[in-house]
């Protein structure tokens, strides 16, 4: 209901009364639900043609709303064919970005430029970097990259340890050269397949390429210029009571606490299905 609400206050341009909608039932700019951040983007992009918004304030909205779902300016812009609507859907996937583009597809079209300026920044400064592919790795340490193949293969793909599912199942491992730039080899976490994929194998979970096969690395240009890509909201959260947190584990360098005690209390702690640091800690840092 709270999402609807949201999209009908968007739909009649009432729009400060819809970031009020946000705040009291997604924490607002900070939310993490890709229907209220594409939602954003829409407010953004009419103040930014007021001239109440800066273009760089407008890109690292998009950069926000990217995170939180990385398929829906694909299906916004036709280059994938809209699904059928589904029953269900989990943050992050397609399942998500075909319910939400269901929704809101009308309300972005009928506004003069938005679809224009989508399309500007999915290829702003070219279909991909210039380079030997150390931007796209950069990238990739920081957060969630579509990357589309020769081949016609979209993927969204992380190196970011903290953004991976799974990693609390015992078979959770790191592949070998993710750590390390080679152009010959692109080693990533393959996010887009992490369910579907139901191999007990965890490296089935990442794929390789070389980066002569790279045809596309879209928005790459506005994730690369962001200051908050791969910062979330800025605030990291302790991994056991999830406080706001100062404390990053000095060997591994993902988990992160807000005191001694947390530290020392995940270190041997096992919850459920997860192990405790002292065994998740070394296959964080394994390569």
């Amino acid at each position: 209901a709270r999402i609807l609400l949201f999209h009908a206050l968007l739909q009649i341009g009432d729009y400060q009364e819809a970031e009020a909608v946000a705040e009291k039932f997604s924490d607002g700019r900070k939310s993490r639900e890709a229907y209220f951040q594409y939602g954003f983007v829409v407010i953004d992009f009419l103040k930014f043609t007021l001239g109440s918004c800066t273009k760089e304030a407008l890109r690292e909205t998009m950069v926000h709303a990217l995170q939180t779902n990385m398929w829906v300016p694909f299906l916004l812009l036709g280059d994938i064919p809209l699904p059928q609507k589904p029953d269900t859907v989990s943050p992050g996937s397609m399942d998500e970005a075909t319910s939400l583009v269901a929704s809101v597809k009308t309300t972005w079209e009928r506004i003069p430029g938005l679809m224009e300026w989508l399309r500007e920044q999915r290829e702003f400064d070219g279909k991909m970097p210039g380079d030997d592919g150390t931007v796209l790795f950069q990238l990739l340490k920081k957060g969630r990259v579509v990357v589309v193949l020769r081949s016609n293969q979209r993927m969204v793909l992380t190196s970011n340890v903290a953004l991976m599912p799974g990693r609390a199942l015992p078979e959770f491992c790191l592949a070998p050269g993710m750590k390390n730039h080679n152009p010959s080899r692109i080693v990533a976490f393959r996010e887009d397949n992490f369910f579907s994929n139901r191999s007990s194998d965890f490296l089935q979970k990442f794929t390789s390429f070389p980066y002569s096969e790279v045809d596309a690395v879209p928005f790459w240009k506005i994730l690369e210029t962001s200051d908050s890509f791969g910062r979330e909201d800025g605030t990291p959260f302790c991994h056991v009571c999830y406080e706001p947190a100062t404390l990053k584990c000095s060997a591994c360098k993902v988990n992160w606490y807000c005191s001694k005690e947390c530290q020392k209390k995940d270190w041997n702690n096992n919850r459920g299905h997860s192990q405790g640091h002292k065994v998740m800690c070394k296959k964080f840092i394994k390569t």
